[in-house]
This record gives structure tokens, sequence and C-alpha cells, in this order.
């Protein structure tokens, strides 16, 4: 499958460049027999998702993963990457409790032009699309921004703020709804990072 080359060779590229400490590191690529492969680090701690699935964590905590997560992005985006797929699990846990960043499968560089397919404006998750993406509009690393603080609002609320029936109901959500305050879902969240997440998950990227 030729896009599905493009964009391993893509990914590869990408990700080979990267070296941060929360950046899952890829060492090498190749093809065997047919079968492309990348070569990277192993995280056995599980992924971030585990995590949030046993509840509301501490505001301590979250600010903790998501600190290093957004020392990530900046770094990717001084890189001309933007992620674009950003969600708890894309961010695996080592066992001592790292978040490494990972899956820059659909990651874009900023000035890239070619479009490989005819959705390539709105690759992502919908239950952590920023308005502007779901609404096919250009993107740069503000999007990321805004699918870190739904990771953000998950960890400290235990779910996603927007879902629905369907991934294009989930997408109207997040564009035109507001979330359930979080200090509703969770009383220990402090009013500073209720700013720091509101402000995240602004729906004008500016």
């Amino acid at each position: 499958n030729e896009e599905f080359v493009s964009r391993f060779r893509r990914e590869a590229l990408a990700v080979g460049r990267l070296s941060h400490p929360n950046i899952l590191h890829v060492y090498d690529t190749g093809v065997v027999d047919g079968l492309y492969y990348l070569v990277m680090d192993y995280a056995d701690g599980g992924t971030l998702k585990d995590l949030i699935r046993r509840g509301p964590m501490d505001p301590s905590r979250a600010v903790s993963i998501v600190a290093q997560m957004a020392d990530a992005l900046d770094y990717a985006h001084k890189q001309d990457l933007i992620h674009r797929d950003v969600k708890p699990s894309n961010i695996l846990m080592t066992r001592d409790g790292r978040p490494l960043l990972t899956d820059f499968g659909i990651a874009r560089a900023l000035h890239q032009t070619q479009q490989l397919t005819r959705t390539g404006t709105s690759i992502g998750t919908p239950e952590y699309m920023a308005p502007e993406q779901a609404q096919g509009s250009p993107i740069d690393g503000r999007t990321d921004i805004y699918a870190l603080g739904i990771v953000l609002y998950e960890m400290l609320a235990g779910l996603v703020p927007f879902r629905a029936d369907t991934p294009v109901a989930t997408m109207y959500r997040h564009v035109h709804d507001t979330p359930a305050p979080l200090r509703s879902v969770n009383a220990n969240v402090p009013p500073w990072l209720v700013a720091v997440t509101e402000r995240a998950m602004a729906k004008q990227p500016q």
C-alpha cells in the first residue's frame, strides 16, 4: 500500500530526528520481506489511559505528567512537527512513572504541503480533536495544546469532556459545547489548575 509506506517513511524521518526524555526514541527503521518496522525504546509501565481508568488523578501527579508532555510537545513544535493525535493511549509510562509521547504516525511537518489522503486535514481522534482540526481549518502547535488540555481534563475528571454517539457528533461538541466545570466532578482541583485547563481547551487558538 503506497499510502501506508509514505506515512511510515514520514513517521520514521520525523521521529528519528527527535531527541527528548519524554518522547519515545526511534533507533532504526527498515523492511524485511515486505514488512516495515521501527526499532524503539521499550516502555513497560502501560499507558496513561490505563492510569486514568482507575479514576480521577491526584492534581499534583496530573500536573507533573502534563508538564512533561507540554515540554515534549514544545520541543517537537520547535522541530516543525505537530503530533495531531495527542491522547492518553499515545502516552506510554515507564516503570518509574515517566511519561513518553509516542505514535507520531500522523504527525505532519508544519510546512508540508502534500496531503497524503483526502481526510488529511481532519486526521485525529474525535474525543481529543481541536475545533480548528475538526473543521478542517489550518492547524499549528496550538492544536496539540488543545488536545493536551483535554488529556489534563480527563486526568483530573476521570472522563473526557466531550463524547457523543458518532465521531461527527463528538467533533461538533468540541466546536460548540462547553465542558462541565472541573470542580463539579473533582472538588480537589485548585482554581489555578482549572484556569490552566480551560485556557488550553479554549475554542479559539489565539
